[in-house]
């Protein structure tokens, strides 16, 4: 009765341990994985448990060609500020809280520099927002992928759907992620 399976917040050691056993005995493997992955690196599990996409899990996804299909895609709304950069001696809000719970994920200096690059490139690719950038992101990765979006209005979705038109470059995909230091013609 079961015609495709896929597995959510698994790591990707039990991902391999199911797929090579599925193989083995004839059977079925995953049709998708849903992790959660975004241009924004967490520093840590937004809730206990949380698994994220890593190197070795984008690495199966390419090699296995099976989709991934990426929840919290835009870093539950990081790009479009839900986590502010605190200024110097601001005090952190309540870890429980959820804006605590972003600082603590999200708000590194490396995903504000990520953020910043987003909007510096979206601007100088003709006016895309800096979540519009952070989901084109996703969408350039070298396997099958579709993005779990969020979007509250008609116009958010409008605004997601945007992002499939936005051309990034190797060199640009790399500089969002800093892996460079500097992309041509983009300032940040």
């Amino acid at each position: 009765r079961v015609r495709a399976i896929g597995a959510s917040n698994w790591e990707y050691r039990r991902v391999r341990e199911a797929d090579a056993y599925a193989r083995d005995h004839g059977l079925i493997s995953f049709a998708a994985v849903s992790n959660t992955l975004s241009l924004a690196a967490p520093a840590a599990a937004f809730y206990p448990g949380l698994v994220s996409v890593d190197s070795e899990g984008e690495a199966w996804h390419r090699d296995t060609r099976v989709p991934l299909i990426p929840w919290s895609s835009q870093a539950r709304g990081f790009f479009a500020g839900a986590c502010p950069r605190p200024a110097p001696g601001e005090e952190r809000p309540a870890e429980k809280s959820f804006s605590g719970r972003m600082q603590t994920v999200y708000g590194t200096d490396a995903n504000f520099q990520r953020r910043d690059r987003a909007a510096a490139l979206g601007q100088q690719k003709g006016g895309y927002s800096a979540t519009q950038v952070a989901l084109a992101y996703l969408l350039h990765k070298p396997f099958p992928l579709a993005p779990v979006v969020g979007p509250r209005s008609p116009s958010e979705l409008a605004d997601c759907l945007r992002a499939t038109g936005l051309v990034l470059s190797p060199e640009e995909l790399a500089w969002l992620n800093l892996e460079r230091d500097a992309v041509s013609g983009v300032r940040a």
